[in-house]
């Protein structure tokens, strides 16, 4: 059969001295077009294997690309005739392993590691994680503060009168640390006056105060009257001289409550009110709320900046690099080094990028910078490829990765390069993954959806054309399943969509549903009655994802969840941190009431009061007073039979050996998995034990550090969950949707409808 698409296929394979970008959709065998041009590059003379680099968006992407570039060559040395060309393809074989195939990350550290001079960096440097790295901001901000209150009190000082919070400067320290390039705008300004506004207030919440019955109607009030209320009892109560005062008081009315006529004295004086209200949030509150926020971003980025180059030496000192910070020291030393570039430039003459839609303009600069004829031009955008050295591969239907800068326009403008060096845009439209009646499906749904003219906000519409047609006596298509109307409340739709969803599975599962195998698959064993691992339940958020993977335990189906909720709200972990911090406090009274009325012994208040009254001590060190009744004087024996045992533990083992043999003797492994989802909240606990194992040498030499450590890694919020059992495969997949990116299944539903 002729391919819609086979002319262009034709052209990513043969036509190798152009730069491309193939636009290609999920299953449309991009990576199958991506290994044909690898090896054609190889065989005609284009480069030798060592002088590509083929880079991917994932460590598994990677791998997969390698085995099937290597299966490739294999393939092609055992048919080749030629002795020329089995001697080419032989001499690839053997040096494959210095062809680059790998994540962008680890081509910027591959760079690095060759030019450190040049890049400024030490050539020991360590890669670390996005958790580590976390870790690492955490110290190096306390370390910043500590530095700023002894040497700099005024500049905190000032910080802090403008009402903004310790948690708020740390937080946006880490926006503002993630991206270390991205330059800062920072003005200053006066402070605008608030008196007149105030004034004006005043007099229009006594006139609204009159149309608010007392006592109010419904025994409720709707928004608009609680802001009147709480901005009476302000004004009444707070120094409203005090700047950070008076912006309080004037953001309960930066955008008007909600108001619900019913419940004024009169209806057309409540409209009359709210009327005036929104005037005066227009004309007044909003504007001067908006001036005073220019005038706090000045002091605070005066405060930040700093910090962030405080984190920057930090990093330098301890020659750290996070995934970022490789791309930027990468980007950085192409452009302002003539020499470095001009190297890697000879050394990877190909170079071929998948999954481009996913690349922020950092990427996008290194690779023009070392495809780009002029060594010396530093703007990236007025960058031209050298003829055949880029070859991009991307899907802008599939950018959702906009929170780490995936950018459409970014992608737009690449293309747009590419193009004006005289290269080409191609589409793989075909896909050989779906069948027809998704193909109708999708494209009628879809064509109402996407832009149909190029711009910077949204891909464009492009239609899909199954391949697979014969789908003999198999169930193909889209199935709805609706939840009734009469269910109106987020918990209600989602419990009732799980259940359905487990329902249809384990009905699919039955016999109800028979798959179209491919002949791959067919020749593999596989039947056409579905399995578990057949499924992929994809959600748009990770909020409730829980309630799926139970309604499909309660119907006997094994299920693996990635993405349903964060290492931070682990129950045990949470628990395990509330001990950890009374042992490295031991004196601290309310910490040890936590403990004691928390999961690991559970007593009760009842029995703490009776302790205390009966001349108890909370000390584990202390005896426990004889005249308590037998039950209860046991109870708190234990306890602290328990907790000197921990104490004497710290004092005897490092860190880490303290943390295993308490989190064993709490029998904290068994009771995870005793509980519904036991896998992955077990999983958390060996994640924590390898976390504070590999931050030893760097800071967890004491007991003290190890609790902040793991204080920073709950706060992390890590989503990855570990297989505890890589044994078991036979699972239906439950994830959201940036978990599931890049993966399928004969089985996707979407599920969560609210």
């Amino acid at each position: 059969m002729q391919l819609k698409d086979g002319e262009a296929r034709k052209k990513i394979a043969d036509q190798l001295d152009i730069n491309i970008l193939v636009e290609a959709g999920a299953g449309s065998g991009k990576t199958a077009s991506l290994v044909k041009r690898m090896l054609n590059l190889i065989m005609q003379g284009r480069c030798r294997v060592e002088e590509l680099a083929a880079i991917t968006f994932t460590r598994k992407a990677a791998a997969e690309l390698r085995e099937r570039f290597q299966d490739k060559l294999e393939k092609s040395l055992a048919a080749a005739s030629n002795p020329q060309t089995r001697q080419v393809l032989s001499e690839a074989l053997m040096n494959l392993d210095r062809c680059f195939v790998g994540t962008i990350h680890a081509f910027c550290a591959r760079l690095l590691r060759e030019r450190p001079v040049e890049a400024g960096i030490d050539p020991g440097f360590e890669e670390v994680d996005d958790v580590r790295n976390f870790l690492l901001m955490e110290r190096a901000w306390q370390e910043y503060l500590l530095e700023v209150k002894t040497k700099q009190p005024l500049l905190l000082e000032q910080v802090e009168q403008l009402g903004v919070s310790p948690e708020e400067l740390k937080s946006l320290f880490h926006k503002l640390s993630a991206y270390p390039e991205v330059e800062i705008s920072a003005q200053t300004s006066s402070v605008p006056g608030f008196q007149g506004a105030l004034r004006h207030l005043s007099a229009l919440l006594q006139e609204a105060s009159g149309g608010i019955p007392d006592p109010p109607r419904e025994n409720r009030f709707d928004a608009l009257q609680e802001r009147i209320l709480r901005a009476r009892r302000m004004f009444n109560n707070l120094d409203l001289t005090q700047h950070t005062n008076a912006v309080r008081v004037l953001s309960l009315f930066e955008k008007t409550p909600a108001q619900i006529l019913k419940l004024w004295q009169d209806k057309d004086d409540a409209k009359s009110i709210k009327g005036r209200f929104e005037q005066f949030s227009n004309s007044q509150a909003a504007p001067l709320l908006q001036a005073w926020r220019e005038y706090c971003h000045f002091h605070i980025s005066a405060f930040l900046l700093p910090g962030r180059a405080f984190l920057s030496n930090f990093k330098d000192r301890h020659a750290v690099l996070g995934f970022h910070d490789l791309l930027l020291k990468a980007a950085t030393m192409l452009r302002e080094s003539p020499e470095a570039r001009s190297y890697f430039k000879r050394k990877y003459r190909c170079l071929l990028v998948d999954e481009f839609q996913d690349t922020d303009p950092l990427q996008s600069e290194m690779m023009f910078c070392l495809t780009g004829s002029d060594i010396c031009q530093k703007n990236w955008q007025e960058l031209s490829p050298e003829p055949g050295s880029l070859f991009v591969v991307g899907d802008p239907k599939q950018s959702i990765y906009r929170f780490r800068r995936a950018d459409i326009d970014t992608y737009n403008q690449v293309k747009n390069l590419i193009k004006k060096s005289g290269g080409e845009i191609l589409l793989l439209t075909t896909n050989f993954r779906c069948l027809k009646p998704l193909e109708e499906f999708s494209n009628d749904v879809f064509k109402k959806l996407f832009a149909h003219t190029e711009n910077s906000y949204q891909a464009l519409f492009s239609p899909i054309a199954a391949w697979r047609t014969d789908m003999g006596d198999t169930t193909a298509g889209v199935r709805i399943l609706q939840v009734a109307a009469t269910f109106t409340k987020k918990e209600e739709i989602v419990l009732q969509d799980a259940l359905q969803v487990a329902a249809f599975v384990r009905h699919a599962l039955d016999g109800a549903v028979r798959l179209a195998r491919s002949p791959e698959e067919k020749r593999a064993g596989m039947s056409e009655t579905p399995r578990p691992a057949d499924f992929l339940i994809i959600l748009a958020y990770k909020d409730m994802m829980e309630e799926y993977a139970r309604a499909l335990e309660d119907q006997g189906i094994p299920v693996t969840m990635t993405g349903g909720s964060s290492i931070g709200e682990s129950l045990e972990l949470g628990e395990l941190l509330k001990l950890l911090r009374y042992l490295n406090d031991p004196q601290n009274q309310v910490l040890l009431m936590a403990v004691l009325r928390g999961l690991f012994f559970g007593i009760s208040d009842e029995a703490l009061y009776r302790f205390k009254a009966g001349g108890g001590r909370f000390n584990p060190l202390a005896a426990v007073p004889e005249a308590m009744d037998g039950a209860g004087r046991q109870i708190f024996i234990h306890a602290f039979e328990r907790l000197g045992s921990y104490l004497q533990w710290k004092k005897a083992y490092p860190p880490t050996v303290a943390l295993e043999k308490i989190i064993e003797a709490l029998g904290l492994v068994p009771f995870s998995l005793s509980r519904p989802l036991g896998e992955r909240n077990c999983s958390y606990l060996y994640q924590v034990l390898e976390y504070m194992r590999r931050g030893k040498t760097a800071c967890a030499e004491q007991f003290q550090q190890m609790v902040e450590q793991l204080e920073s890694l709950l706060d992390a919020g890590v989503e990855e969950e570990l297989d505890l059992n890589v044994s078991v495969g036979d699972s239906v997949r439950l994830m959201n949707l940036h978990k599931a990116k890049g993966l399928e299944a004969p089985v996707v539903v979407l599920a969560n409808p609210f």
